[in-house]
């Protein structure tokens, strides 16, 4: 991907903060109002919930676009965190903070982890059954506990940051 391109999704992700901060600037709806019928306060109520858990989602976007942005800055944007290869420009478009391209996305979610979801207040659950037998089968290891996680910066981004130096 060439600076033009990265140029311009870098404008789109701040954009897209500044509409989202502009958004949850905007608290109103979760302002607790009383009424003196009851079927207004269950309601306002109801509003009030989808109205926490729109802002919630906005949060969580503001995190995943200022992690896109970090990677712009980090020179590692458009590379798939997972594999090391490119994200496909067509996802970028529709995704510009994507962190992982089509087939490492869907590996991810067919294994119960995915990134930060839109659509689901904050994070997709991970399958926490999973986890704890990760954690078990780290900690019964010999030697004791040993790091399961993978760094957060790929292969590719660490050699960009050596040739950089």
């Amino acid at each position: 991907m060439d600076e033009s391109q990265i140029e311009k999704f870098k404008v789109v992700l701040e954009s897209r903060i500044e509409a989202l901060w502009d958004r949850a600037r905007n608290r109103d709806a979760i302002a607790i109002e009383n009424t003196a019928d009851t079927m207004d306060e269950v309601r306002l109520a109801e509003e009030r919930d989808l109205a926490i858990q729109i802002l919630g989602r906005d949060f969580s976007e503001v995190r995943l676009v200022k992690a896109a942005l970090a990677r712009i800055e980090e020179g590692v944007y458009g590379f798939c965190l997972r594999c090391d290869e490119p994200i496909g420009s067509n996802r970028l478009r529709a995704i510009p903070h994507a962190r992982f391209c089509v087939t490492c996305q869907e590996a991810a979610e067919h294994d119960g982890f995915s990134e930060p979801s839109l659509f689901e207040g904050s994070t997709s659950p991970v399958r926490l059954e999973h986890s704890e037998e990760l954690i078990r089968q780290s900690s019964a290891a010999p030697g004791g506990p040993r790091q399961i996680a993978r760094p957060l910066r790929s292969k590719r981004a660490r050699q960009r940051a050596r040739s950089a130096a």
